[in-house]
């Protein structure tokens, strides 16, 4: 048999394959033989350039507190708690790790933090500011972003084009409405940008009128962190990134 397999996971391409084909804006760009190469020179072929190191933090986290969680609950689920008794600070600057199992309270926390699910218990606090009844768009209104693990359930309306869902967030702030009624041409030209600016690539020429659902699985994602890391965003609670 012949066996074609199509995967983006280097792991997969290393260990099962005998040769790559690699493909970039629909061109075939090389052809290696598996045992010749290695996952760097695969990952600079897939992405046109050399894959640098991480970013390093040029400046330490800050002594202001942005978000402070004290033992924060969610109401009981059978025998079990989804969240039970968790505290936590974020300081200006800080990128905080939560690690853990899948299943064992990260999205619980993510949409505690953000208000799509409301606390049971305990104190939650955003720039001194007690958020416990805020509703999710004033906090988001008041600078915090969810990126969330599940982009089709929770962050994109995937029957709408690239430029409503761009808008789902902002859709009644200026100049994109004036009295409830939308300026369609902002719209487009807001999307426009940020389709170049996050290298968001949609099939055929519609552009921003791209409807969500024909974007690939990774152009999806970077039409939800264009959206997300607007210049409002203060904090940014981002799930399985």
């Amino acid at each position: 048999h012949g066996i074609l397999i199509i995967t983006h996971r280097m792991s997969e391409i290393m260990a099962i394959s005998d040769q790559v084909t690699i493909l970039r804006d629909g061109r075939k760009v090389a052809e290696l033989i598996t045992a010749q190469t290695n996952p760097e020179a695969l990952s600079r072929h897939m992405i046109g350039r050399e894959l640098r190191a991480g970013i390093v933090p040029t400046q330490p986290a800050g002594e202001q507190t942005v978000l402070s969680i004290k033992q924060v609950s969610l109401a009981r689920r059978g025998r079990q708690h989804p969240l039970e008794q968790v505290s936590l600070d974020i300081h200006q600057g800080e990128i905080l790790g939560v690690a853990g199992v899948e299943g064992n309270g990260q999205k619980e926390l993510a949409e505690a933090i953000t208000g799509v699910r409301k606390i049971s218990e305990g104190h939650l606090a955003y720039q001194a500011k007690d958020i416990r009844g805020w509703s999710v768009r004033r906090r988001y209104e008041a600078g915090i972003a969810y990126i969330s693990d599940d982009r089709h359930g929770d962050s994109l309306v995937v029957g709408m084009n690239v430029a409503d869902n761009l808008m789902l967030r902002d859709f009644r702030r200026k100049p994109f409405s004036r009295l409830r009624v939308l300026n369609h041409r902002a719209v487009q030209k807001y999307a426009a940008q940020k389709m170049a600016e996050y290298q968001i690539r949609a099939s055929g020429t519609t552009g921003p009128m791209t409807p969500a659902r024909l974007l690939s699985g990774g152009n999806q994602q970077k039409l939800i962190i264009a959206r997300e890391l607007a210049d409002q965003a203060r904090l940014i609670v981002a799930s399985q990134p």
